[in-house]
């Protein structure tokens, strides 16, 4: 379904300007070859909500009909594959269709009562499983490098400022006006705390900050996999969304047979 337009691609030699791109992102990533600086990575609770952009209800009725009689179109969309150049078997596109439906749904079908599941399942396919992947190879070469933390988050605050809830049935956002001290306001100031002490000091939570709940940020590591759960509170968890991305982890290496690196 190509759910992604647009994505960074290999610029081509050009002997008049410098290639800002030169090589895949996951390779360098895979071999360590990158520049090593402290880096900041981070998810939405549920990504799948960009699909719904420019949706209304017939559109998405169509795509999620489409879905539910052809899974073999989510399997076509997995990640780190090599579909794109060749085609995969009919056999294995039956077989890992058949458990990534059981999985997220179960006996239920595809359709609009069950569509905070379809989201879930693209929000991996979209961004979580690369997401994963990244932080995976992020946190491997952070413990051979010291000065290149990595940081993990979850974005999972939804205040009255979210707007693309309402993309499918409002055409005109209602005037919102907020206190100095609601959640959404507080949310805020903590981002700007956050990303400003990142920036400043390479820790998104130094020592001398004392306005973020005394929360302390473990960077991601290859032995404790942590991240920051970023909603009313903030909360240091490890194994984000570790359940489904458990099932993709087994999928990759039982069945497609491309082992990921967590």
């Amino acid at each position: 379904m190509r759910p992604l337009q647009w994505l960074p691609v290999v610029e081509e030699p050009d002997p008049l300007e410098r290639r800002f791109l030169a090589r895949s992102p996951a390779a360098a990533l895979a071999e360590g070859t990158f520049r090593s600086v402290p880096t900041m990575m981070g998810i939405n609770s549920r990504e799948g909500m960009v699909l719904l952009a420019g949706m209304n209800r017939r559109s998405l009725a169509r795509l999620l009909q489409r879905v539910d009689r052809d899974f073999g179109l989510v399997v076509g969309d997995l990640p780190f594959t090599p579909w794109a150049q060749q085609p995969p078997p009919e056999a294995l596109v039956r077989q890992a269709g058949h458990l990534i439906r059981s999985f997220f749904f179960g006996r239920q079908r595809v359709a609009e009562r069950t569509l905070p599941v379809f989201l879930d399942l693209y929000s991996d396919i979209i961004f979580n499983i690369g997401v994963r992947e990244a932080a995976a190879l992020e946190a491997r070469w952070a413990s051979e490098r010291p000065e290149s933390p990595h940081y993990l988050y979850r974005f999972s605050f939804d205040g009255r400022l979210g707007f693309i809830k309402r993309l499918m049935g409002t055409t005109v956002l209602p005037p919102i006006s907020l206190s100095a001290d609601s959640p959404d306001m507080e949310t805020r100031r903590r981002l700007l705390t956050l990303w400003t002490n990142f920036v400043k000091y390479g820790d998104p939570t130094p020592k001398n900050c004392t306005d973020l709940d005394s929360i302390q940020w473990e960077s991601n590591r290859v032995d404790h996999d942590f991240y920051l759960d970023i909603n009313v509170n903030l909360t240091l968890r490890e194994h984000i969304f570790e359940s489904r991305m458990k099932f993709w982890s087994d999928l990759y290496r039982d069945v497609l047979k491309i082992p990921l690196s967590w």
